[in-house]
């Protein structure tokens, strides 16, 4: 254009807004249409008197975009607060060299005017106020419907600064045209980030703050070119740099995430998305429970120690600390997997926490064997203290409960028990118990084999193990179980070389894991052959001594050749060597139908035989009499249940008793009773030592027995000879008859003697003498009667010996006439 042309533009503009040369101009006369020229024939449009061309804002908004996605934000700024700047610099220019303006108020206001004009903002100026002479300035308004603001929502959404950039550049380059000093706007509101208008100040720059730098740097000429090689450079660094992140995040198989305020993914590397099985897309914009953790993994659960995940993010990012968490449970596949686990806030530009960065090391491997390591050292120790406990020199019953304790300790038990086999009931006796459960008198104290799931173990001698007694059909008392928190029992029978000898057997209110049950296998071994051995051990000691123990009351027994004195002194000793509760004696009749009890123990053994105690040999429910019956030693260890015991009011605490017969070859002559005051008192053992005991015994009463017989013949013997030189010198039979009678009785205890002399001429017998406890008396001839034992001795010519009871003499009423009848 020609500048003879461009005058023409301006007297048109002039003359349009009803201004002549020379007259003065006011903001609000500016006039659209009026500021509007168009060249048709050549395609131009002029506003303002300067070439214009009209652009749609989305257009405009993509061109800040690329701007912006190019350049990136710093520089994007730059270039439209430069591009601002200069329009308005320049408008400022054109208007006052195109008009004489009324005041400098009208001047500043019509850069409002024309930008509103021009259809970029409607401007409000809220407050004006300059002085060129001082320097002051400040201007203060609002910008409503701001083309940028409008295109930045539409392509970005909300931002966190202002974002007006080229209207701030626009105003302060007309502001610093007018004023002549470098004055700058800045908005303090901005629609673009979410408030209802763009709200805007205008002071001179070093009324400013540090708000300013950031915009003073960017108005700032730049070599735009190198500025854009410089940001590709940079792009291309941080996209190596973020391909090399990339690569070494995704190349562990450690979890590697990150996570924002709402705990939703925003980076996911490749081992993370693998373990799941997914892309690490799949994870964006999801949080835990839609990835289908369990809940109680990601919110936690305190019951059972479960921090949970989310618990963690929110305490690094309420904190602004790392966190690290050595047992972190997540599921992979459906199965529990441990993590060690750290997590660190992540700040933006502002210092807010938006995030949490977590790296996460699957350590299941290591824990697990770091727990079959100590599985491995508290099985071990177990091993060791039941191995200390088979060694010690104390009781059976001491080693076994020291075993039952270790069991309870080391695994874990709820409580724990060892049975002992008692092959003469075939019964399972309970020797031990530790835990919640200390005695051993209870309900299961003796279990017959067979009965019940400790019964069942024994019969069967296979162990029983399971981790299910809820549903467990041999656990009778599921009530109990359930109230108890009973998980899981192991019983194993206690066997050596195919001989049972007990069973062990523990409850407890866990699982148990296949380590354990292996080791309570191969403990229960080891505990068997302690039991056999120490059995065989017990048994040999305490044979060798009550051998000993039965040679000295033995030996002591021989020097006595009285067979009352010798039952006496045996009962004492066998009671107080044996250590036993009562001892007593029993000897069969002449007749062979009843046992009497000769000699006991002590003032109530004295007692018993004073009361005449005797038991009929066939008595059905009679320990003493069976024994006697079939010549075996019986044992019952526990009286109180057992049917043929019969209790003595004079021996209350007897609880265990053992009947052995006292025999010579095969003939049976008493039998020994010894009691004990403690249940399971006696074994077989026993059996062997009192048998030797009791035959000793027998052979020392036959001793006796025939040593007084041989006394008794030599008295009687004494006793004949002296009737026959009584006869030789009486001739009176009536005398004769009394010296008889007196002789007798020194051998004899007679009750009642009588002689009678048989007259078969009249078939009566006379009674030249009769004495009835020492009361002589006549009695008149009789005859003879039919079927009478007098009868029989004339016709055979052979004594009769008669033996009876003192209770069968006294049921018959003993008299001179029934002692001859």
């Amino acid at each position: 254009m020609e500048i003879s042309d461009m005058g023409k533009i301006e007297a048109t503009i002039l003359h349009t807004l009803g201004t002549a040369p020379g007259e003065r101009m006011k903001a609000d006369d500016l006039d659209f249409y009026s500021l509007l020229r168009r060249q048709a024939d050549e395609g131009r449009l002029f506003f303002n008197q300067r070439r214009a061309i009209i652009f749609n804002t989305e257009a405009m908004g993509t061109l800040r975009q690329q701007l912006v996605e190019t350049l990136d934000q710093e520089l994007a700024m730059g270039v439209l607060l430069r591009f601002g700047y200069a329009q308005g610099y320049k408008d400022a220019e054109t208007l006052e060299a195109s008009f004489e303006w009324e005041s400098d108020t009208d001047w500043l206001a019509a850069g409002l005017t024309l930008h509103r004009l021009g259809g970029v903002v409607h401007v409000e100026a809220q407050k004006i106020d300059f002085n060129r002479e001082t320097g002051d300035f400040y201007m203060q308004g609002v910008w409503r419907n701001s083309y940028e603001a409008e295109e930045h929502l539409r392509c970005y959404g909300p931002a966190e600064q202002p974002i007006c950039w080229t209207l701030i550049g626009y105003a302060s380059g007309y502001a610093t045209r007018f004023f002549g000093r470098e004055l700058l706007a800045l908005e303090t509101a901005c629609m673009g980030k979410g408030d209802e208008h763009c709200c805007w100040e205008i002071r001179p720059v070093t009324d400013w703050g540090a708000e300013a730098e950031p915009y003073l740097k960017a108005l700032q000429q730049v070599n735009l070119a190198h500025q854009v090689r410089k940001a590709q450079q940079q792009a291309e660094e941080a996209l190596q740099h973020e391909q090399l992140l990339r690569t070494i995040i995704n190349s562990t198989p450690d979890w590697i995430f990150v996570k924002d305020q709402e705990h939703r993914y925003r980076l996911v590397n490749q081992g993370y998305a693998n373990s799941l099985k997914m892309s690490p897309e799949a994870f964006m914009g999801k949080n835990d429970l839609e990835l289908g953790f369990p809940e109680e993994l990601v919110k936690g659960n305190p019951d059972k120690g479960i921090r949970g995940f989310w618990t963690d993010d929110r305490q690094v990012m309420n904190t602004g600390q790392p966190l690290v968490n050595p047992y972190d449970p997540a599921t992979i596949n459906g199965e529990i997997h441990i993590f060690h686990t750290i997590k660190t806030p992540l700040w933006d530009k502002e210092g807010k926490i938006w995030g949490v960065l977590a790296f996460a090391r699957d350590i299941t491997d290591i824990k697990q064997a770091e727990e079959a390591n100590l599985e491995r050292t508290r099985l071990n120790a177990f091993i060791a203290d039941v191995g200390a406990a088979l060694t010690q020199s104390g009781t059976l019953r001491e080693m076994l409960q020291t075993c039952t304790e270790a069991i309870t300790v080391h695994l874990e038990a709820a409580f724990a028990r060892i049975w002992i086999f008692n092959p003469v009931e075939n019964m399972l006796e309970l020797q031990a118990s530790a835990g919640i459960y200390t005695h051993v008198d209870g309900a299961h104290a003796r279990v017959p084999v067979g009965k019940f799931k400790i019964g069942l173990i024994a019969q069967e001698r296979e162990p029983h193990l399971t981790n299910d007694v809820l549903n467990d059909p041999r656990v009778g008392d599921k009530e109990w179980a359930k109230r108890e928190g009973m998980v899981a029992f192991a019983g194993y029978p206690l066997i050596v070389e195919d001989r049972l000898v007990g069973v062990m057997a523990m409850f407890a209110r866990k699982p148990l894991p296949e380590s354990i049950i292996q080791t309570l296998g191969s403990v229960s071994n080891m505990v068997a052959l302690s039991i056999d051995h120490k059995q065989v051990a017990e048994i040999t000691a305490k044979q060798a001594i009550e051998l000993a123990t039965a040679a000295e009351v033995s030996s002591a027994a021989s020097t006595i050749l009285e067979t009352d004195k010798l039952l006496w002194e045996v009962a004492d000793l066998t009671k107080e060597r044996f250590n036993l509760y009562h001892a007593h004696i029993y000897l069969l009749n002449e007749i062979g139908d009843r046992l009497n009890l000769v000699a006991g123990a002590g003032d109530v053994g004295q007692r018993m035989v004073a009361e005449g105690w005797s038991i009929p040999l066939h008595r059905e429910h009679s320990i003493v009499a069976q024994a006697a019956r079939t010549g075996q030693g019986i044992i019952v260890n526990d009286v109180l249940k057992h049917p043929d015991f019969l209790p003595n009011p004079l021996l209350p605490n007897t609880r265990s008793e053992m009947a052995v017969p006292m025999t010579i070859g095969e003939v049976v002559l008493g039998v020994l009773d010894v009691q004990s005051d403690q249940i399971n008192y006696f074994t077989e053992a026993d059996i062997f030592t009192k048998t030797i005991l009791a035959s000793q015994i027998a052979s020392a009463v036959q001793n006796t027995r025939l040593f007084e017989s041989v006394i008794e013949a030599q008295q009687e013997m004494a006793v004949v000879n002296e009737v026959l030189q009584e006869v030789s010198r009486q001739l009176d039979l009536e005398q004769l008859l009394e010296t008889i009678y007196n002789q007798i009785k020194h051998i004899v205890s007679v009750d009642v003697f009588a002689v009678g002399l048989f007259d078969p001429s009249v078939q009566q017998i006379n009674y030249p003498l009769i004495y009835d406890d020492n009361v002589r008396y006549e009695k008149a001839p009789g005859p003879v009667l039919p079927g009478s034992r007098t009868e029989q001795v004339l016709k055979t010519g052979e004594p009769i010996l008669i033996n009876r009871t003192p209770q069968e003499l006294e049921d018959i009423k003993l008299t001179p006439e029934s002692a001859l009848g």
